[in-house]
């Protein structure tokens, strides 16, 4: 029997509004050690969002942000920081029992197969991707990847179009289930996207390290086409089908609850 997958259709929302619902559909794979969702989303107005565990002054000038308009937040997951702006966000929260997982390694096997569902996506598109497996960009200066910029380095899975960054992506590891989300750039953030601290680095991440601005474009328009390959590349590649979830999730009082934690200075000042 094909296992089922519940896709939640695209929500537009605030920066902690959308990080509570990751980390809410997360919890509940996890409690129940049983399903899996898959999300695409976009933040109203634009976000920063910067990794669990990162120092947040290194990379956050908050009156800028204030002066663009951006709100910023702390995600549940690793990784650096970017600028939430012409994207595409998607999340996959699965409980580890849905996945063919060897035993022992589930949290990098989860990884390991949702990038190569979201690869088998973008080939649909036309892009030639591959899997990169480095630890470091080689386009990548040593000050920018140091402070933790997303664009600034490649990492483990990430997706690379020649060397430049298709996907960026992050993953939080429970004890039963996972949460993988990330973000594919329309268009890749120019001069003004600038979020850091003024003096914080001399190498700023900027388009030669994006993949979009390298022929492989994708227009506003194509939005929800691109949203259509990834979920025919990822139940290609988990052999899954999929089955619409109609719950409010961004009304629920549970998400209430999770958000009024992603806004708080408390968590997303707490490093």
């Amino acid at each position: 029997m094909v296992e089922a997958w519940d896709y939640i259709p695209p929500i537009v929302a605030d920066a902690a509004t959308q990080m509570a619902i990751d980390a809410e559909l997360a919890e509940i794979c996890n409690q129940s050690g049983r399903g899996a969702f898959l999300r695409f989303y976009s933040m109203s107005p634009p976000a920063v969002t910067i990794g669990r565990n990162q120092q947040w002054r290194a990379v956050i000038d908050p009156e800028l942000c204030q002066r663009n308009g951006w709100d910023w937040v702390r995600r549940p997951t690793g990784g650096g920081a970017l600028l939430h702006h012409r994207e595409i966000n998607y999340a996959v929260a699965a409980a580890h029992d849905m996945f063919d997982c060897p035993p022992g390694d589930a949290r990098q096997s989860v990884f390991h197969q949702v990038a190569d569902g979201l690869l088998a996506g973008l080939t649909r598109l036309g892009f030639q991707s591959r899997l990169s497996v480095t630890r470091k960009s080689p386009m990548a200066g040593e000050s920018a990847s140091a402070h933790g910029l997303c664009g600034a380095a490649l990492t483990r899975y990430e997706i690379s179009v020649d060397g430049r960054k298709a996907v960026a992506a992050a993953q939080w590891n429970l004890s039963k289930a996972s949460l993988q989300h990330g973000t594919i750039y329309l268009q890749a953030p120019g001069p003004g996207d600038r979020f850091w601290p003024e003096g914080a680095d001399r190498t700023s991440p900027g388009p030669q390290w994006w993949a979009c601005d390298h022929g492989t474009s994708l227009p506003h328009d194509r939005w929800l086409a691109l949203a259509d390959a990834l979920k025919e590349g990822l139940a290609q590649v988990l052999g899954i089908r999929w089955r619409e979830d109609p719950s409010d999730w961004v009304g629920c009082s549970a998400i209430s609850a999770h958000k009024e934690r992603w806004r708080a200075s408390r968590w997303h000042e707490r490093r």
